[in-house]
């Protein structure tokens, strides 16, 4: 699967792209149904058979990220919602995430559920990356549906400090460690020249 955006006469739409033959032959799906522009998608397998989405945006409204639910393979999508419930401006920046391999605690119930990490700078300026660490909860209501609950939100960067792109992954023994764009100045000229990499300690 590949997430894309394309450039339509109506705007930018985020779609999925996928193959269920190792790449053999790709199948274009259907955009996520929005109304503002989403681009630089990540996707997850957020329980199993159901995808979920993250996307830049740049709106004024809709909240810093957005986020979508596929039961399809990434054919179809549900119309997006703030993923932390900020409707504030978007983000005009891309968003990282990944599927963890440990389940970590719920607050809401005590149980281990699978669990996920989003990253994202929370100001418009590209400013204050903080790794947002959630729990899945899944629904089954005659289709498999879930809900994140968001349990920690780790600074990467203070909030006056620059963060842009990032790139996430999860070492064998469980640390997760982050890729990212930032300046020990205010500069972007500066920032540029070299790229961070931060352990993320996960509760």
């Amino acid at each position: 699967m590949v997430p894309i955006y394309t450039q339509m006469a109506t705007g930018i739409e985020a779609v999925a792209v996928v193959s269920d033959d190792g790449g053999a032959r790709w199948t274009r799906g259907e955009p996520v149904p929005s109304d503002v522009a989403m681009h630089e998608t990540a996707i997850i397998e957020a329980a199993p058979g159901v995808l979920r989405s993250f996307h830049r945006h740049a709106a004024s409204t809709g909240g810093k990220v957005l986020s979508a639910e596929s039961l399809d393979g990434g054919m179809t999508w549900s119309k997006p919602q703030s993923a932390f419930g900020d409707l504030g401006a978007g983000v005009s920046c891309q968003v990282s995430a990944l599927s963890l391999r440990q389940r970590l605690v719920s607050k809401e119930t005590g149980e281990r559920l699978p669990a996920l990490v989003v990253i994202t700078p929370m100001d418009r300026a590209r400013k204050h990356g903080v790794a947002h660490l959630g729990v899945v909860h899944t629904a089954d209501d005659g289709e498999t549906r879930t809900r994140v609950e968001w349990i920690s939100h780790v600074e990467i960067t203070d909030p006056t400090t620059l963060f842009a792109y990032s790139s996430v992954d999860q070492l064998q023994d469980g640390r997760l460690l982050v890729l990212f764009e930032s300046s020990t100045t205010q500069s972007w000229a500066d920032g540029l020249q070299a790229m961070y990499l931060q352990e993320i300690r996960l509760p």
